[in-house]
Parts: structure tokens; sequence; C-alpha cells
């Protein structure tokens, strides 16, 4: 989003100067085309295929917007009903020639079951999901699904309804040579080794032996991170009357994610959390205690503040988190 010209989200001016300010302070220039020129498609050992960076990549910047090859409606949980078996049926007849061939390209590394199914299951990216039922909206997409899951990833995927595509940015500055990697299953990342092995098994097939799950010297550190992880997780959301308790567990869990090098979405996550902690106690401060609100009413903005920044770096300003945001920061305003 070029500021003062297009504006998908139809942001008031003091949000556009706020985005702006936010793009300063990170040292980030807006660039909504993608930088598909930094990346490459490469084997890499033990992975089959995987996407290398060429030169050295900044924090922030778009690597991939990509719209879906095709989209499958209300995929559950588990083994492919046969009318989601249809769909892909239906699906897969419908592409063109070189779709089809890009397609099948595509690996599906369970044994024995090399098929159609077996492909979208492996490959497939959620967009969007349906908060009372147990299905999804599911899709795939041929270059996305060339990068390679890692529980520590450099950078991030996701639906961009605005845009209609997926988008996946660089979360971390990637240096020339090292490989661009996303999670598959970043709710897992208070998880430990053996339960975010099994669940990648189970999704994809593989087992995971990323930097945080490779046996040597740092397993051990390793998993007591992700059990503080864990155990600082269900403090915060189980909640507390004991409001700077609460504060100190947040800030404590953001520490500790930025030491093991994880990022977004978790860390916006927690700035909101934060953000609406301090959002509530102003509302039930008195309004003859003028310095306790100012205090309450900055101590919010900054978290929400802290949000936005890491979202403009991982999902962009034209995105519904974005707008969200936004509107947070606005209602903080005197």
């Amino acid at each position: 989003m070029s500021f003062g010209q297009a504006n998908p989200l139809n942001l008031g001016a003091r949000n556009l100067t706020e985005l702006h300010h936010a793009h300063t302070r990170l040292n980030l220039t807006y660039d909504a085309s993608e930088r598909t020129d930094l990346w490459q498609v490469r084997h890499v050992v033990g992975a089959g295929q995987g996407c290398i960076a060429l030169n050295y990549i900044p924090r922030g910047t778009l690597l991939l917007k990509e719209a879906p090859l095709f989209v499958i409606e209300e995929v559950e949980d588990g083994p492919l009903s046969p009318n989601t078996k249809t769909q892909i049926n239906h699906a897969v007849a419908e592409l063109g020639s070189n779709q089809f061939r890009s397609f099948k390209a595509l690996i599906d590394p369970t044994p024995g079951r090399a098929n159609d199914y077996g492909r979208f299951q492996i490959n497939n990216f959620q967009m969007t999901s349906h908060p009372t039922q147990n299905t999804s909206q599911q899709g795939i997409f041929l270059r996305a699904a060339r990068f390679n899951h890692s529980c520590v990833p450099n950078a991030h995927f996701t639906w961009n309804p605005v845009l209609g595509c997926l988008t996946v940015f660089a979360t971390q500055g990637i240096h020339g040579g090292n490989e661009i990697l996303i999670n598959y299953q970043y709710e897992d990342a208070y998880k430990s080794r053996a339960e975010r092995r099994q669940n990648l098994r189970q999704s994809y097939n593989f087992e995971c032996n990323c930097v945080a799950c490779m046996d040597g010297p740092n397993l051990n550190s390793n998993e007591q991170r992700r059990q503080e992880f864990r155990h600082l997780h269900g403090r915060i959301q189980a909640g507390t009357n004991d409001r700077p308790n609460q504060h100190q567990n947040i800030q404590r869990l953001l520490g500790l994610l930025v030491e093991a090098g994880i990022t977004y979405p978790q860390n916006a996550e927690l700035y909101g959390q934060l953000a609406d902690s301090w959002k509530e106690l102003l509302h039930q401060t008195n309004t003859w205690e003028t310095s306790y609100r100012a205090q309450c009413r900055q101590a919010a903005a900054d978290a929400a503040w802290s949000k936005l920044e890491a979202e403009i770096v991982a999902v962009s300003d034209d995105s519904p988190e974005v707008r969200e945001t936004s509107a947070l920061i606005g209602s903080l305003r005197p």
C-alpha cells in the first residue's frame, strides 16, 4: 500500500499516518509487489525441494502473493469425506494441462498413497474456518507448497481475504544461501518436541528435525524452554485478578519467545492480550483518577503499537489484522 494513494482498508488519515510511523520505526519500506527474485526453489538434502534465499532478505519482505490453484469447501479434520474427495476429483479434472502437471508434481510422501487425495492433504493451506464447526476452506497453492517447515521459522504464511491470496513474509532477516522456512502448525509453538513431531507426522508424514527438534546438546534446553512457554501460556489463558502478575507473565513469555527466535503470530497475540488488559483497567478506573487513567491508556496504546508492528512485518498493511489493530489504537486516543 502506498501511503496517501491506495487505501484498501478505508483507514482514516490518522490511521494511515500511524501505519507510516510504524514502518519508519521498524525501518521498513512497504512494497506490495512480491519479491520472488530474492529466492529460488532448489533441492534440499533430506527434504526434497525447498526455497533458498539468493541474497539477503530483510525482515518484512513480501516473498510470495499467490492465488489458489483450486479451493475445497468444508474440509473436515481427519480422513477425507466422500464429499471432499468428490470436490478434489472435480477440481483436478478442470485444471489446464500445465496446472495439472504442476499439481501432479507435488509430493505425497505417504507410502502407498501417491494419489490426488494424498497430494491435497499434504500440500493444502487453510484459508478460512468456521468457528462453530470442525470444518474449513482449504486451497492448493503451487508455489507456497515448496516452503518447508521449521518449529523456529523465519517466515510466516497467512490467507489474506482482502487480496484473495496467500502471502508469505520474511519475519526475520534471512541471509543468502539459507532456507526460507514456515511453521505448518504454528499453534503448536507451546508444545513439546514429541507432541509437535506427532502432529506433523499425522498431518504431513515426516519427522521434524529442525533446530528445535534435532538431537544434540541444545535439545534439553530447547525442551525446558518449551515447557516454560506452556506453563506461562497456561497461566495467561487462565486469567487472573492479579493484573500485575498477569502482565509480568505476558512480558516474560514475550522475552522467552524472542530468545527462542519465535515471532508471529505468538507475539501479536500476547501484545493484543496485554493491550486488552490495560484497556479493561482503563474502563474500570474512576474518571477522577486522571493520572492512573493516563497510565492505563498509554500502556494499552504501547502494547497495541507493538501488536501492529508485529502484524505489518508478517501479514502486511492490507489485512484484516491490521484493520482490527488500527481500530484498537484509534479507540485508545484521549
